[in-house]
């Protein structure tokens, strides 16, 4: 017994150690991602969809971290290497499903492109099956999934080809029907009444110009109307630091289209903005509009420095409970274009009415390059932010990691909330428990990593080295009863335990 006591602290003490630690933790070089946040459920669980890709070992993969109210990681659903999640999913019936890309399974091949595909999980987020959808090769994006009655919208780009296609499928993920759009190219479906509207660019019969295109088309793949957005939505921009300038928005795959009340659309983008003697700088532009085009407002950021640009593809905006949350970035360098650069940047909020009218305008920020990839609303009446930051000044190497930004009502840091690393969360799983014959665990962002198996009195009766997540361990040659595994992951270590019971 007491070689089971001394068993028990130590895992204790290891866990501890590790837990305290886990916030100082920082893999620079090795691990690279990106954070979209889901909408804040009845659970009041903080959930992220984080995007992780290591190197120079490349392995992809998607993982849905969850978090409580202090911001403690409580779960973790890590979904099969080489599947990409789009945007936000669909939650039908007792399912969820969602557009993605996949490429091969064992992701050792990333030459091997993208295909597009429709998800399939449980209301757990738990993986059940992958359905592909697409033929192209050479799938540079794909859009996020839209229902219209009993069907199923999912588009992708081939920027290899120059061409879109759109699909239609069953809610089995089956698909029906498809259309391919030459030259053109989607970047987004949304639900549009009772049709739907894909936003792109050089949609045919439609002229070239400064913004995004937008067609609205029925269940049947039939286009009802095509509008270019800088023709709907434009202006002289004539604020005297800049030329003169007609705007648009344009086109790219963060543009996202909200529905507001009364056939009333909100849409939040960016265009260029030629200033007098250099290149072109970047600014948002938001736009109010119905189902006729009828433009109700647009509003123009202005407060945009010299020599500095809002972030292209990074403007996201959330609507919930009659407020709009629109997040992008300033700050950053135009001429360089680069993320990895040792400059500072801010991240920019604004809370506005459902009739444009602007609540408040918040920065934070700009002790580091920060580049926001999403924003919700949170029951608390504040909003949550993901993105990415890179701290090029850190010792001993600089750092790209990802982070959580919680804000109050008011758009203000609260300091009971941190600011907060995802890039090294993880929950370890251990499953099936009670186990018969083969053992599992689930360890998100660890590549490989060494499993100790002890049994109650302390003796190591099962050693395996270099696994992965997922991968099983054959357990049948012990007996019934209960027992303590040990994980080693590099520097990290992880314990728990499991029972064993009879065939």
């Amino acid at each position: 017994m007491k070689s089971l006591c001394f068993l028990l602290i130590s895992l204790f003490l290891w866990h501890t150690q590790i837990k305290a630690q886990f916030y100082g933790l920082r893999e620079a070089g090795e691990k690279v991602g990106y954070s979209n946040l889901l909408p804040q459920s009845s659970d009041s669980l903080y959930r992220v969809v984080n995007y992780k890709f290591s190197y120079p070992t490349p392995i992809q993969r998607h993982q849905i971290l969850a978090y409580n109210s202090k911001f403690t990681l409580i779960d973790s659903v890590q979904l099969p290497l080489g599947l990409s999640l789009v945007d936000r999913p669909l939650k039908i019936g007792n399912k969820i499903l969602w557009s993605a890309g996949y490429t091969d399974s064992l992701n050792t091949n990333l030459t091997v492109p993208f295909k597009s595909a429709i998800v399939e999980m449980d209301t757990n987020f738990q993986f059940i099956a992958l359905h592909p959808i697409g033929y192209s090769n050479t799938v540079w994006y794909i859009s996020k999934l839209v229902k219209l009655g009993s069907n199923l919208f999912i588009s992708e780009f081939s920027g290899n080809s120059y061409n879109s296609i759109l699909y239609k499928c069953n809610l089995s993920g089956v698909k029906l029907d498809s259309i391919v759009y030459p030259g053109s190219e989607i970047v987004n479906l949304f639900p549009y009444g009772d049709k739907f509207l894909a936003l792109g660019y050089a949609f045919p019969g439609l002229p070239l110009s400064n913004g995004s295109h937008k067609l609205v088309i029925d269940s049947n793949l039939t286009v009802v109307s095509a509008t270019a957005l800088d023709s709907v939505y434009s202006f002289i921009y004539s604020n005297p630091n800049y030329l003169p300038h007609k705007i648009g928005i344009s086109p790219n795959y963060n543009t996202r289209l909200i529905y507001l009340n009364n056939q009333k659309y909100f849409i939040a983008g960016n265009t260029d903005l030629p200033y007098p003697g250099t290149s072109s700088y970047r600014l948002t532009v938001d736009a109010f509009f119905n189902h006729n085009d009828s433009i109700l407002k647009t509003i123009v950021e202005e407060n945009i420095p010299e020599n500095t640009c809002y972030t292209d593809n990074t403007v996201f905006s959330d609507f919930r409970n009659g407020t709009l949350l629109k997040v992008s970035c300033i700050g950053f360098d135009v001429s360089a274009m680069s993320f990895y650069q040792t400059q500072n940047s801010i991240i920019r909020i604004v809370k506005m009415d459902t009739d444009g009218n602007i609540l408040w305008t918040k920065n934070h920020g700009g002790n580091m390059n920060y580049r926001p990839r999403s924003i919700i609303h949170t029951l608390d009446g504040g909003c949550l932010i993901s993105g990415l930051r890179y701290d090029a000044g850190r010792t001993p190497q600089p750092v790209l990691e990802s982070f959580l930004l919680k804000l109050d009502a008011n758009g203000n840091f609260d300091p009971v909330y941190m600011q907060e690393s995802i890039s090294n969360a993880s929950v370890i799983k251990c499953y099936p428990s009670p186990a018969k014959t083969v053992l599992y665990f689930d360890l998100p962002l660890e590549q490989t990593f060494s499993v100790s198996i002890f049994d109650v009195l302390g003796k190591e009766v099962l050693w395996v080295n270099q696994i992965k997540s997922h991968e099983s361990i054959n357990i049948e040659e012990l007996n019934p009863g209960i027992y303590f595994f040990h994980l080693t992951s590099g520097q990290k270590y992880f314990s728990g335990k499991f029972l064993k019971t009879v065939d």
